[in-house]
């Protein structure tokens, strides 16, 4: 739990201008979700840099006419990686290469 904690406020930290959440948060994180605007270019990148980042809710499961803002927002959401496995240079190379691609 700690270790995923510290990865997730190191990401807030780095990038926090596109971060979903901008808000501190008293819960263990999956992963540090961010809103793009050219998601499938940037997944395309990260993806080829053998970098982790999935896609939740790529399609919802209603209709997008009641739920404007929900449609939207899910095309724009990638997850980055925070586990316990990663280590401060696994983010470092995450942050950088992210950062590569939206320069």
């Amino acid at each position: 739990m700690q270790k995923r904690t510290e990865n997730y406020k190191f990401l807030k930290e780095k990038l926090s201008g596109i971060a979903l959440f901008s808000e501190e948060n008293d819960f263990v994180p999956m992963g540090f979700p961010i809103r793009v605007q050219n998601r499938e270019n940037i997944l395309e990148y990260l993806h080829k840099n053998k970098i982790f980042a999935p896609v939740h809710w790529k399609e919802l499961p209603v209709d997008g006419g009641e739920f404007l803002f929900e449609k939207e927002l899910s095309k724009e959401i990638i997850t980055l990686p925070c586990d316990h496995r990663y280590e401060q240079a696994d983010l470092e190379r995450i942050v950088e290469h992210f950062v590569e691609e939206m320069v």
